[in-house]
């Protein structure tokens, strides 16, 4: 298939299922320019899902990087508005678009690479550390990637994106074997995130905040020190995410 009529495929797929296939393939340690894509047209060619690029109301790119929030917490990051549906600015390689993370400040064209990183669970690096010490019960860290881009001035900017299970949260994938359910994300940045229409928080007004809810599936972001924390979350209570990010060192 040439890459025109692949593309032309992949643009009749919804949103939220470019990050389905992204976190499958990240599974596998490896450099993965085009693992999105190619998983999406698996998606595609069984006729099992439709997705298509949308844009978000109120202006930014609704491609990859267009800071379109999708499920399980993630933020899609960054980018620049581009006139039309299913478009990326002219050279962006829609791989690399697919897992840069940047801040709003920055240009999607102005990536010069990206990727994803599967990390060793016990050698986690310096953004590891912001991750929380203590989980609530059944909690464990599944794994853990770190998302790498590098501008073409040379600036670095990185994410790490732990996602943590419960022990009894298996489910059927289509090769016949078990896998942990992701139950709760963290995603811990040396940047300032493109969030579209929330708030970032700081500890103190985010306790707040969490104190004032009564839904046990979250995603909320805020600042800790010199880093940025964005945490999903579909079993814990409010009670409980206030325990964890008073976890977080």
């Amino acid at each position: 298939m040439s890459g025109e009529k692949l593309w032309a495929a992949l643009g009749d797929v919804r949103d939220e299922y470019v990050t389905e296939a992204v976190e499958y393939q990240k599974k596998r340690r490896t450099w993965v320019r085009w693992a999105a894509l190619a998983a999406c047209l698996c998606l595609v060619a069984g006729g099992v899902l439709v997705w298509r690029w949308s844009r978000p109301e109120g202006g930014g790119a609704g491609v990859p990087g267009g800071g379109v929030e999708a499920p399980g917490g993630v933020d899609v990051p960054g980018g620049v508005d581009v006139p039309g549906d299913n478009m990326l600015p002219e050279g962006v390689d829609p791989g690399i678009a697919s897992v840069a993370q940047f801040p709003a400040t920055e240009d999607i064209r102005d990536v010069a690479d990206a990727e994803f990183i599967d990390l060793a669970l016990d050698d986690l690096g310096e953004l590891g550390t912001h991750l929380p010490d203590r989980l609530p019960g059944g909690f464990f860290l599944n794994r853990a990637d770190l998302y790498h881009t590098t501008m073409k001035d040379g600036t670095e900017y990185n994410m790490l994106r732990g996602s943590y299970a419960l022990e009894d949260h298996l489910f059927p994938t289509p090769d016949g074997s078990m896998e942990y359910g992701e139950s709760l994300c963290v995603m811990v940045y040396d940047h300032r995130p493109r969030v579209e229409g929330r708030e970032i928080y700081t500890r103190e007004t985010l306790t707040d905040y969490l104190a004032g809810q009564t839904e046990t599936r979250l995603l909320v972001t805020f600042s800790s020190g010199d880093v940025y924390l964005n945490i999903w979350s579909d079993r814990l209570t409010p009670a409980q995410l206030i325990d964890l990010i008073d976890a977080i060192p």
